[in-house]
């Protein structure tokens, strides 16, 4: 492309062309007039100067402009002398020439103003001309240029239609006043047919209630309404409303303002999505979990109950059994032969091995301190017989006060539990239980030096059909509205953290033990 200096260059190039032919135009023009008036004095002896130079000052101001109309009336007057002395050769120059010169001067300026007008007008006509030539030329262009913008913008609308229709969710575009300008097929299937479109209306008629406290939503509290005055962003309301045509629905509102360039809110889009079957279901989910919990405190219930008969039956009933045993056999000791002490010697010490295993068990299934001494003495019950039985270092520190008895028990099974597991998979050598009460919750930290484990397949393989002693601390746990936190990794030991909310005093808190 050509810079803007060669442009005026050569722009320059052109006006100065022009200016040399209108030069060389006066020139010709004057030169032309002296030929005709010699040809006229020769062959005819008549001339008429002043008509011919003038003709060629009109000649020359028309086809050059203004400064080479001056050059042509310049020439014309020198050779008008130079024709009236020595051509004509006048007798006298007297005041008929002085007349003929001033009126070629005359004539001439006025012929050079007037054609120097004419050519300005002319001049001006044509750049007008031009103008509106490429006026024109530019409003053919807008107008065009503009239709192509109408179809795009014809084009982009059906793309919007289209792709609002092929949308799940309910979407509305409203105005700067709340009045619908644009929806689509899902927000009438939820809605129904809106009666109106206008948005003081619609927000006064339209029946909303908070999802969460049942209360009706006032017009100025819908969130596209909040997005037309106040500017708020809303996401995600849940509200339950009814439809134009009768029904119940909760759906999730969002609203968001839209602004123009300069920042002015000029409308609010509105999305709705109908979530009442997925409400539906979560409330059927949250009910048939709370079946299940219930369920799972009854089982525990009973479960503590069964054990509780069963420690007894063992405890009193076996165990006295075992003792009358034991006593008939010291009687027929005393009455048998030397050599039927030794067996009876030995069936004596069997049965006294087997009455300290029904009292251990007995104690397992529920062991007495824990109603009589409380979870603290259990648990430092329960780390003497574990060291005991495996020969691990068992260790139980803090100190702890009166416990619910389901906190006690729920406590106690969780470390009873842990204990089996490091006796069984651990390999630990030191075991560490950690107790303490404060802040209305009860803290309970279980920890071994073991080879540890992967926590996410243990779980996994628990909850599809294996060891389930990790689900059942988690359980008992969550029943009371507690937490059970296992952090363990192989090689790296086990740190089992339950903490459990411990009531007000006088609030009963039935789990896992029918008299708590």
């Amino acid at each position: 492309m050509l810079g803007v200096g060669m442009l005026q260059r050569i722009a320059s190039g052109i006006r100065t062309r022009r200016v040399m032919r209108g030069y060389a135009a006066a020139i010709a023009s004057v030169a032309a007039a002296v030929v005709m008036l010699l040809v006229m004095q020769a062959r005819w002896h008549a001339s008429a100067p002043v008509s011919m130079f003038v003709m060629a000052v009109i000649v020359t101001t028309w086809l050059g402009g203004t400064k080479p109309g001056l050059l042509a009336a310049a020439l014309s007057f020198l050779s008008f002398n130079y024709f009236v002395l020595y051509v004509e050769k006048p007798a006298s120059a007297g005041p008929i020439q002085l007349t003929r010169v001033l009126a070629l001067a005359t004539v001439a300026a006025y012929v050079i103003w007037l054609t120097a007008t004419e050519r300005r007008a002319a001049e001006s006509l044509r750049r007008a001309r031009d103008d509106l030539q490429q006026n024109n030329e530019a409003l053919r262009a807008d107008i065009s240029e503009r239709e192509r913008a109408e179809q795009s913008v014809r084009d982009s609308q059906q793309l919007v239609q289209q792709v609002l229709a092929t949308l799940p969710v309910g979407v509305m575009v409203t105005d700067q006043r709340g009045d619908v300008i644009l929806t689509n097929a899902a927000s009438k299937r939820i809605w129904g047919d809106s009666p109106t479109v206008s948005g003081a209306d619609r927000w006064a008629q339209s029946k909303g209630y908070w999802h969460d406290t049942g209360r009706r939503i006032a017009p100025t509290e819908w969130a596209s309404a909040r997005a037309l005055f106040a500017g708020e962003t809303s996401l995600n309301e849940f509200i339950d409303i009814d439809t134009y045509d009768g029904r119940r629905k909760t759906i999730q509102n969002s609203a968001a303002p839209i602004h123009n360039a300069a920042g002015e809110t000029v409308g609010a889009v509105i999305v709705n999505e109908d979530v009442t079957e997925r409400i539906l279901a979560e409330q059927a989910l949250q009910e048939s979990a709370n079946r299940l919990q219930h369920l799972s405190r009854r089982l525990l219930a009973v479960q503590e109950d069964e054990r509780r008969h069963l420690s007894r039956e063992l405890h009193d009933e076996f165990g006295q059994l075992l003792a009358t045993v034991t006593l008939h056999l010291h009687a027929a000791k005393r009455l048998a032969g030397e050599p039927a002490r030794a067996s009876l010697d030995q069936s004596i010490a069997l049965l006294q091995r087997a009455g300290s295993q029904v009292r251990s068990l007995a104690l397992e299934l529920r062991p007495l301190m824990l109603e009589t001494g409380g979870l603290d003495a259990a648990l430092r019950w329960l780390a003497e017989q574990h060291r005991q039985r495996t020969g691990i270092d068992t260790e139980v520190t803090g100190e702890l006060g009166d416990v619910p008895s389901g906190l006690a028990i729920a406590c106690f099974r969780v470390a009873q539990e842990a204990l089996t597991n490091v006796a069984r998979h651990a390999q630990a050598r030191h075991v560490g239980i950690e107790s303490r009460q404060g802040d209305g919750s009860l803290h309970l930290l279980i920890r071994d030096d073991g080879v540890g484990f992967n926590v996410g397949e243990a779980l996994q393989r628990a909850a599809s059909g294996g060891h389930l002693g990790l689900l059942g601390m988690k359980e008992r746990a969550q029943i009371l509205g507690g937490t059970v936190e296992i952090d363990a990794s192989p090689g790296h030991g086990t740190r089992i953290r339950v903490v459990l909310p411990v009531p007000e005093p006088g609030v009963s808190h039935v789990a896992g033990d029918p008299n708590p």
